[in-house]
């Protein structure tokens, strides 16, 4: 292979997995993933870096079947999505993280909607450990089977219910969402 034609190929190499991947605070972010009930793919609907404190936390993707960008129809249609964090901090301890969650939940959950919900929260929470730098999250729903949690590529908690993950999903798109800039960029705004 001529030099000429190596430069062509590795171009265009290059720029087809610049394609298939974003950057996100220095991690790749797919810009698309099988769904987790089966053949269904899910494309990037937008990405951002959670910070504290001006500190990175985690790189976050939200993955839908077809792009939308207003919150309200997202957590109302009860179709397959995804969130994929990866995390930056060099570590989260686990108590820090479930209070995170539970904050995120009852921040976006009236008393009488966070009752109901409560024992699963629970083992939402009990799905996690202490979370370092590389480590990988992701959620995944299916109607009719529910919200999975794995970390690291393993399978940890499967959880019932359309209202449980629109609960999930109310952390970062709710009305008091961990992050209003963050919310905007998961939304593609």
């Amino acid at each position: 292979m001529s030099a000429s034609r190596f430069a062509v190929a590795f171009a265009v190499l290059t720029l087809a997995s610049a394609a298939a991947a974003r950057d996100v605070g220095g991690v790749d972010m797919p810009e698309q993933v099988g769904a987790a009930a089966g053949a269904e793919v899910l494309r990037l609907n937008g990405a951002g870096v959670r910070r504290k404190l001006l500190f990175p936390v985690y790189a976050i993707g939200l993955y839908l079947p077809a792009p939308q960008g207003d919150a309200a129809r997202v957590l109302a249609t009860d179709g397959p999505w995804r969130i994929l964090m990866r995390i930056l901090h060099k570590e989260i301890p686990r108590e820090q993280l479930v209070a995170a969650w539970n904050e995120g939940f009852a921040a976006n959950q009236s008393a009488a909607e966070l009752a109901p919900l409560q024992a699963r929260i629970d083992r939402f929470g009990g799905a996690f450990d202490t979370l370092r730098a590389g480590d990988t999250v992701r959620i995944d729903y299916a109607p009719g089977r529910g919200t999975r949690v794995e970390i690291n590529g393993r399978p940890r908690e499967d959880i019932a219910g359309a209202d449980f993950a629109a609960a999930v999903l109310r952390i970062w798109l709710g009305p008091a969402p961990v992050s209003g800039p963050l919310k905007d960029e998961l939304l593609g705004r």
